[in-house]
């Protein structure tokens, strides 16, 4: 085709690929009402049978004693269109009749019900209203809006393209009137400048969507019907219809109001697929001189042959348009924009490659920094980790052959068939030791790790399996069995010393306990002697000299059944010249001359330590901290309630997106569920903990569910902003620049949480100021690596919960002050008391200090960029602040810091990737369609 072309006549062949039941009508045309044929009304001029077809309605014939049509306005590929005055209603109407083919296939009409009744729900100003679905006899037709105006199609046709003003109010106002089709579940399906009306006022009105499609996952059961012009390619090679071909629909009658052309000249679905095919399409700069480039780039996206190159909707193209933000327009008239209008407005969120190099930069180094300044404020980077799991499961198998003698109790013991448990746990001596030390303000010195380990590895052995009471905790070593159990369970100190021993020898009624079974009779075990007990290989496995240690009274009792107890007092090996209130108690208890049971009580830290005095404003401040850290909780709660309770009963909740954050919740807690669920019972009672589990997540995921229904559409009215990327992300468009953006920046701003409170408390120690109380990490990650996912899904809910709660209460701010600036200022020293801190750092103003950067840095992301940025922030922070990282990569614990960099690299490539340089990109389909 050349450019100079005549413009085409637009005429209407409908085309028809027969796929089952659904139908589309093309668009009533301006056209004569056919021949007149000689009817036969009552005496009132109403038409009570079938015996007169559609196309032969004449002027004054009444149907249903309600419609009296005045004339016809033309005739499509399905039907024809009549005018008629509502008789009762006194207003005119437009009728749509179906063709005879249609009105007798029994499940189209079903359909055609089906259909309406969807389309009745569209409320709009700028879309044409569907009323009912009659018959009167053999004939069956739509009662729709009449339009006093004239169609696009014979407009262009008249005056040619439109200005460049009017162009844009056209465009926009077609946008908003198909993004609420869209947004009711329809499809247009037949979209074209004949079924787009423009009223007596200018203002368009999208008509002819009665018949439409309803979305069904992308499968229609119906025949397709539509303009071979104004098709999209899949289409015409019998895909189904989705909105991404009222997409490319609309692509094309953007093309042609703006250039006064047709994008594809011809009249049969062949030519138009070949042009389809070969991108013949005229470039509209190229037709029309000084064209805005941003609506050719809209338009050539909209054209992309691509179905995910295509927007996502009417409204990102609306929003794409020059001035277009169907945020702002909402608000203007003083409305809450829909979902998906936030999910079009915002922009693409590109980047320029500046800055993302810079953030990039920002989340490596900030990586590095972590590893250096973690380890000399976390416990794990101030206790001796020289021994890793598997050396220490060996030392204790080793104890259990050997001094303990548990394994041979039992002849065919095979360390290959039986169950294990392992696991780290932070020494709770330990920590009572360092709360002291704080309260002293450093005068009091941590114990020897002899006395008081700071931690403890447990290890557990069964000869049956091994399950936890809970069905969402992990098994734990340390999780105590039955009396009827034959297993063990040993805790060895950091130096692989024996600390804690506990044995179960089964239900005597069963299996005696002592009992040898000789000559087909059970015989007594020989009576207890305690003389008989080898207690020097005890002490000397625990660490402990016996020509040193005293023997006293024994105080504790066992959970275990035993004959006799035995204690000593002393000190261990490596305590040299240690006070008299540094001595430890060893107890151990026997069961028919087995150990049962063996402990060193020394988890108590001393007494009568001096307090440091604080002063009035720090005691005043520390309450108050802890008063607005409890009522912040529990107001939220309440108002959350409150505005949920409303929010539902006024249905303005986004419920599709509602239902996947809860299915994320409840997919999140079951990963969980099957990491920690390692061992289980009986294939039943592993039924009833399944059943369980998944009650718990759907109880937690339904409360996210109301909880977002509730609250999401109360930040949607006063701050739409912070929820585009969020949006976005929940409906999975994951590649989308505007998540791309949030998710890199939050990775930025969070590792910048992160190091905030390590860096601070290695320059306080560096100034002189008392060392802080090392941080708690969570040892337990080390024991197994997938602990350390585990860790990373935990905190995934908690920070999406952190984000919402942290836009809601900005939300709730400004709807109070009524100022963005001053909501700000009465939040952040709220914030600063409230904000959850890994350690403490003794001194209530410098713990303000670290708070506030902290705050700082999470507003500046919730308010800047939104939800999604904040809650990425937010969760990197929980994970690292709690991880146990090392800058040794080749030590065993090295895992934890592994995965943070792998994942940091993955998420940050990724993110990286789809946001960098495409604002510099056209949005076109390809590189080549301006040149064809």
């Amino acid at each position: 085709m050349s450019p100079e072309d005549d413009k085409i006549e637009d005429d209407e062949l409908p085309l028809e690929i027969d796929r089952g039941l659904g139908l589309a009508f093309g668009g009533a045309r301006s056209a004569s009402p056919g021949p007149s044929v000689e009817s036969k009304p009552d005496a009132k001029g109403s038409v009570e049978g079938g015996d007169i077809a559609a196309e032969h309605l004449t002027p004054g014939t009444v149907l249903l004693e309600r419609y009296r049509i005045v004339g016809m306005l033309g005739r499509g590929g399905m039907g024809q269109v009549y005018r008629a005055d509502d008789l009762i209603l006194g207003q005119p109407v437009a009728l749509k009749f179906l063709n005879e083919r249609m009105v007798h296939d029994v499940e189209v009409r079903q359909r055609l019900v089906d259909e309406v009744r969807l389309a009745r729900e569209i409320i709009h100003p700028l879309v044409c209203r569907v009323f009912d679905v009659c018959s009167s006899g053999d004939q069956m037709f739509l009662s729709m809006e009449y339009i006093d105006g004239e169609d696009l199609s014979s407009l262009l046709s008249r005056v040619g393209r439109l200005p460049a003003e009017k162009t844009i109010e056209v465009a926009r106002q077609l946008c908003a009137a198909l993004g609420a089709v869209h947004e009711c579940g329809l499809v247009h399906r037949d979209l074209k400048p004949a079924n787009v009306m423009l009223d007596g006022r200018g203002k368009v009105r999208l008509a002819d969507f009665g018949l439409t499609a309803v979305l069904e996952d992308g499968k229609d059961k119906g025949f397709i019907v539509g303009t071979p012009g104004y098709m999209a390619p899949e289409l015409l090679t019998g895909g189904s219809p989705s909105v991404q071909s009222d997409i490319y629909a609309l692509g094309l009658v953007l093309y042609e109001v703006v250039t006064g052309k047709r994008a594809f000249p011809f009249n049969d679905w062949a030519g138009v697929l070949e042009a389809q095919r070969q991108d013949a399409v005229r470039p509209p700069s190229s037709v029309v001189a000084n064209l805005d480039p941003r609506i050719e780039q809209v338009i050539d996206q909209c054209l992309a042959s691509d179905l995910a190159r295509r927007p996502s909707s009417a409204l990102a193209v609306l929003a794409a348009l020059p001035g277009g933000d169907p945020v702002a327009e909402a608000l203007a008239r003083g409305e809450t924009p829909s979902p998906a209008a936030v999910v079009a407005s915002g922009g693409v969120g590109d980047l320029r490659p500046w800055v993302v190099g810079s953030l990039l930069a920002v989340i490596m180094a900030g990586f590095f920094v972590l590893c250096w300044a973690a380890p000399q404020t976390r416990l794990t980077g101030s206790v001796p980790l020289d021994f890793s799991p598997e050396v220490f499961e060996y030392k204790a198998q080793q104890m259990l052959d050997g001094p303990l003698r548990y394994t041979e109790n039992y002849p065919d013991w095979d360390w290959n068939k039986v169950y294990t448990a392992r696991g780290f746990d932070w020494g709770y001596g330990y920590r009572q030791w360092l709360q002291a030390r704080e309260r002293s303000g450093g005068v009091v010195q941590l114990p020897p790790a002899a006395l008081t380990p700071p931690y403890g590895f447990s290890y557990r052995v069964s000869r049956s399996r091994i399950f936890s009471p809970d069905p969402n905790q992990f098994v734990s070593a340390l999780t105590t069995g039955g009396s009827d159990r034959f297993e063990a369970q040993v805790v060895l100190n950091p130096d692989g010393r024996l600390r804690f021993y506990r044995a179960y020898f089964g239900n005597s009624t069963s299996h005696p306990s002592g009992y040898r079974f000789e000559d087909d009779v059970w015989t007594p075990p020989d009576p207890p002697d305690p003389a008989a007990v080898d207690a020097a290989a005890l002490l000397r496995v625990a660490g402990f000299d016996p020509d040193s240690m005293t023997p006293i009274r024994p105080t504790f009792w066992p959970e275990v059944p035993v004959d006799f107890r035995l204690a000593w007092l002393g000190v261990p090996n490596a305590v040299q010249g240690a006070s008299e209130s540094e001595l430890v108690r060893v107890e151990a208890a026997f069961k028919s001359g087995r150990l049962a049971s063996f402990g060193i009580m020394d988890n108590r830290p001393p007494e009568g330590l001096p307090e440091r005095q604080e002063t009035s404003l720090e005691h005043v401040l520390r309450l108050v901290e802890r008063v607005l850290g409890q009522g912040m909780v529990i107001g939220l709660l309440f108002v959350s309630v409150v505005i949920v309770i409303w929010n539902v009963r006024m249905r303005r909740g986004d419920r599709r997106g509602a239902l996947r954050v809860a299915v994320l919740v409840v997919v999140v807690l079951m990963l969980r569920w099957l990491l920690r669920t390692r061992y289980v019972g009986s294939p039943d009672a592993q039924f009833w903990r399944l059943g369980e589990a998944l009650g718990y997540a759907f109880f937690i995921g339904g409360l996210g569910f109301m909880l977002y229904l509730g609250l999401e559409p109360l930040m949607r009215r006063f701050w739409p902003r912070l929820l585009i990327g969020w949006t976005r992300a929940l409906d999975g468009r994951l590649r989308d620049p505007m998540v791309a953006r949030d998710l890199l920046v939050g990775l930025a701003l969070g590792m910048l949480m992160s190091v905030i409170e390590p860096v601070s408390a290695v320059v306080a120690t560096a100034v002189g100021e008392p060392p802080p109380r090392p941080f708690d990490d969570s040892i337990e990650t080390l024991s197994f690596g997938w602990m350390a996912l585990d860790q990373l899904l935990r905190v995934l809910p908690a920070a999406a919960i952190n984000g919402l709660l942290g836009a809601l209460m900005f939300t709730l701010m400004r709807l109070l002050c009524r100022r963005q600036w001053l909501a700000l200022l009465l939040l952040f020293p709220i914030a600063a008391l409230g904000f959850p801190m890994a350690g403490t750092f003794g001194a209530m103003p410098f713990d303000l200090a670290v708070n506030g950067l902290k705050c700082v840095v999470f507003a500046f992301a919730m308010l800047q960029f939104g939800i999604l940025a904040g809650s990425v922030a937010v969760a990197l922070y929980m994970w690292t602040s709690k991880a146990p990282l090392t800058m040794d990569f080749s030590s065993w614990h090295a895992t934890p810091t592994i995965l943070l960099a792998g994942l940091l690299t993955v998420l940050a490539l990724f993110a990286a990737r789809h946001v960098c340089g495409r604002e510099a990109m056209p949005l076109s389909r390809s590189p080549d369609i301006r040149a064809s």
